[in-house]
C-alpha cells in the first residue's frame, strides 16, 4: 500500500487500537506518525512519502 501510494504521491492514514502496541510499533517501524487524539480508543496514525528536493 505504502509503494502504491508512493507512485501516486499521496500518504495512507489507518487507525489503530491505542492498546495494542505490537501494532503501533509495527506501523511506526513502517514510518507512520501518531496523532495527538487519546479521546478514542483508536489512534490515528499517518504516513507521507519522503519529499525529494
Amino acid at each position: 500500500m505504502q509503494r502504491q501510494a508512493m507512485a501516486q504521491g499521496c500518504g495512507v492514514m489507518l487507525h489503530v487500537l491505542q492498546q495494542n502496541r505490537r501494532a503501533r510499533r509495527l506501523y511506526e517501524r513502517l514510518g507512520f506518525v501518531a496523532g495527538e487524539d487519546r479521546s478514542s480508543p483508536y489512534l490515528r496514525m499517518d504516513w507521507e512519502p519522503a519529499r525529494v528536493s
